[in-house]
């Protein structure tokens, strides 16, 4: 309960960061605002997801609760079968990929030099309150160091002796064309822990979440569950076209 004000804060403050690299420096990644549907395909989903909305407005997000009818009217593309929905009208989406990307573009321009294929292999504090990364394209030498590097975070701080207790989460996408498909509005289907994003001409189901290591290897058990549950909410294509099946992991508090 601590935390939300302070969540509430860094994603409106990031969202303005988001909208003013594309105002200022023309960063293309599919930026949106369009909202998010938390669309239920039960009752008893449609009452969880009205308390937690019910929470969030408590601290000042934005909401709207809708009923079965009026979500496929702001989404047409939802079943009729659905219970409700809550919408969440300051959200955003994009292409993180060309986000990304884009941004490692821009980077030189701001004066960061950025290095490609360097593997880390070594940190060292010397007396001189300086801090040498060690690579395979040589040394860097810094007064500061900031280690941001996800899932690895562990590995690498381990090389300066601290413990930091995080550990990976696999999570899973299947994306394809869009094809006749015209979904607008991104889709959260709570009860499958499913995330449904138009991404310009792609369509990405996105969900689960697989305590694994570090193993990277494709469930495909875990990437039909993604689709599953996205075809209980959202009228599916007809077809699944240029299909990309992906698999990522993320730093979570262990």
């Amino acid at each position: 309960m601590r935390g939300l004000p302070v969540l509430r804060d860094l994603c409106r403050a990031s969202l303005a960061l988001y909208d003013e690299l594309v105002r200022t420096e023309n960063l293309t990644f599919h930026f949106e605002r369009r909202g998010t549907l938390y669309v239920n395909s039960t009752d008893a989903g449609f009452e969880k997801t009205k308390r937690e909305a019910d929470l969030l407005g408590e601290h000042g997000f934005e909401y709207k609760i809708l009923t079965g009818p009026e979500t496929c009217e702001m989404e047409p593309t939802v079943l009729e079968t659905v219970r409700g929905a809550a919408y969440y009208s300051e959200d955003a989406h994009g292409d993180s990929y060309l986000f990304v990307t884009g941004l490692g573009r821009l980077l030189p321009g701001l004066g960061v030099a950025v290095h490609t294929d360097t593997c880390v292999s070594g940190l060292v504090v010397n007396g001189q309150n300086q801090i040498a990364v060690t690579t395979n394209r040589g040394e860097f030498k810094a007064k500061n160091l900031v280690i941001a590097a996800g899932s690895w975070v562990p590995e690498l701080a381990r090389l300066l002796r601290v413990n930091i207790p995080i550990q990976p989460g696999k999570g899973y996408s299947v994306t394809v064309d869009r094809s006749e498909c015209s979904l607008k509005i991104p889709l959260v289907h709570p009860e499958r822990k499913v995330i449904i994003t138009p991404i310009g001409d792609r369509l990405r189901f996105a969900g689960t979440m697989e305590f694994a290591g570090m193993d990277l290897s494709l469930n495909g058990t875990r990437l039909e569950a993604a689709l599953r549950g996205g075809k209980q909410i959202l009228r599916p294509p007809s077809e699944l076209r240029n299909v990309e099946r992906w698999c990522g992991v993320a730093s979570m508090h262990a």
